[in-house]
């Protein structure tokens, strides 16, 4: 697709979008950046793996950065807002903000912004698991703005979401690659996964209730993605002993 043949979110029906997102716990949400503004999103991705994550002191870089096997390639970044200024205002844009609280009904406050990468031929899959389990918060009011930094598609290893698994609350997850997935006996049981194919300089919107995954990048194509996370304003840390 061209930039000119995706709707800019702004003229979605965000009342539909509203519904959706209560229903199926993810949306394609339609354009978010400019061409001009996905051009910068690449050159400041491209200065944080080049001249930001080097610099990084190594604990923080064992926390927050994820390699993959060919031990060069940068898979996965987090926390960049908390590192970069750059990044931590863009992840603050009010436009983003405006989107989600349409959508949401809540009032959105960014707790994170990271980068997903699967460089071609070699990008790793992602476990089907919920962001939910990574954030011990109450109400779990948790929502995603996933941006296309390159088209995602079926054969880059584009986004697949269980439509409606947000309702069925917090899974049990057990250790994984990188990080937690859910249960094995949901990824066996669990129906047929919709994949959300976005075009670079769009977004998918989901909750952080969903249930989702990403298949490995065996393609020529790589395909980059940047993550905004956020909580509802109203919404509380949980103690590690809370609960």
């Amino acid at each position: 697709m061209t930039e000119t043949t995706i709707q800019h979110w702004r003229d979605t029906d965000l009342d539909d979008a509203a519904r959706r997102f209560v229903e199926d716990g993810a949306l394609f949400a339609g354009q978010v950046l400019t061409q001009d503004e996905l051009a910068e999103v690449r050159h400041h991705l491209d200065r944080y793996a080049k001249y930001v994550i080097p610099r990084l002191p190594e604990e923080i870089v064992r926390k927050t950065v994820r390699i993959e096997e060919d031990g060069v390639s940068v898979r996965s970044a987090y926390f960049m807002d908390q590192i970069d200024e750059w990044f931590a205002e863009f992840g603050n844009r009010e436009d983003f903000k405006d989107l989600l609280r349409r959508v949401t009904g809540w009032e959105p406050e960014l707790y994170v912004v990271e980068t997903f990468n699967k460089p071609a031929g070699i990008g790793s899959a992602a476990s089907a698991h919920q962001d939910c389990a990574f954030l011990p918060l109450e109400p779990m009011d948790v929502v995603h703005l996933w941006i296309a930094i390159d088209d995602a598609t079926i054969e880059n290893g584009a986004l697949r979401y269980w439509m409606g698994s947000h309702r069925g609350g917090l899974r049990e997850h057990i250790p994984a690659q990188w990080g937690q997935q859910v249960g094995h006996e949901f990824v066996g049981d669990s129906g047929e996964a919709t994949v959300m194919e976005v075009p670079a300089g769009s977004a998918a919107i989901h909750s952080g209730l969903i249930i989702h995954d990403s298949p490995p990048n065996t393609s020529s194509k790589r395909r980059l993605g940047l993550l905004c996370g956020y909580r509802g304003a109203h919404t509380r840390y949980l103690t590690e002993n809370a609960g």
